[in-house]
């Protein structure tokens, strides 16, 4: 892999449930995936290309990434320049509550609209806040006011009118069906699941599960179960737990297994991200 790849996590224990993601990219490739927290990105050098819910994207300097819980992607380096980006993490429930609390309206839950968008002032916020984790500079308090700030827009941009992503909103008979489906995939991560024993719960035959899991996802369920793993691994990894016991925990065949699926997704090694994601006491 070529040297100019980097990875670094950071995060602040003021704001639980937010971490953010400093990357240089030359010729790493993510695989396909989806992140179970919502995902605000900024490309800063270079470009970035890659595919979300069938749609391809470039995101050029000055856009915003925005990904829902859940929504797939991959990513590369879409020209030949090194490609440089901040991602922040923000956790679903961490985020709507912050939404409801700022005058979301009541009961509705907020998601992005549009998976790459432009507004200067959302922009220069979010890379505001990305520095200050990431440097560990500013106050917990300091910290609070600009998540609030980047927040408050997300909510602005967002609830103008209906949300359009796909694969989130849960108003049709099929949308509560693979929601149900991805409950039940979260709720056992730590099984061997068969496509039939899934399907079994929306009363689908598994080649009509299969089908229309793709449809609303954009990943296959062996797909969201491999990234769910790797969700709720990563979690394990941030608290210390045994390198080996959680591959053997989440259905790896091995510790190789693991580093290889894990590097695929976050950039590093499962050992690489234990030691370099730190927490800042701000």
């Amino acid at each position: 892999m070529h040297s100019g790849n980097h990875f670094q996590f950071s995060q602040n224990q003021a704001l639980p449930g937010v971490r953010v993601l400093e990357a240089s990219m030359a010729d790493f490739s993510y695989d396909k995936h989806a992140h179970e927290e919502f995902g605000l990105g900024l490309t800063l050098a270079g470009e970035q290309h890659f595919a979300s819910q069938g749609t391809f994207f470039r995101s050029r300097p000055g856009h915003i990434i925005q990904f829902n819980p859940d929504q797939d992607h991959d990513g590369h380096a879409g020209t030949q320049a090194p490609l440089y980006y901040h991602m922040l993490y923000i956790n679903e429930d961490y985020l709507q509550s912050l939404a409801q609390a700022l005058g979301a309206p009541s009961g509705q839950s907020v998601y992005a609209r549009q998976t790459l968008i432009q507004h200067s002032q959302m922009h220069r916020n979010l890379r505001q806040l990305c520095q200050m984790l990431q440097q560990g500079i500013g106050s917990g308090m300091a910290l609070e006011q600009k998540l609030i700030e980047v927040a408050s827009l997300f909510i602005r941009l967002n609830t103008d009118q209906a949300p359009i992503q796909s694969g989130i909103s849960q108003t049709s008979r099929h949308d509560a069906m693979i929601e149900r489906a991805r409950e039940f995939i979260r709720d056992n991560l730590r099984q061997n699941l068969t496509l039939e024993e899934i399907s079994d719960q929306v009363h689908l035959s598994k080649f009509h599960f299969l089908r229309l899991f793709k449809q609303h996802t954009g990943m296959t369920p062996h797909q969201y179960l491999f990234s769910c793993r790797l969700g709720a691994a990563r979690h394990a990894v941030e608290h210390g737990e045994g390198l080996t016991a959680i591959a053997h925990s989440f259905g790896f065949a091995d510790l190789s297994h693991f580093n290889r699926r894990f590097k695929k997704v976050y950039g590093m090694t499962p050992a690489q991200y234990q030691k370099h994601l730190y927490l800042n006491t701000g």
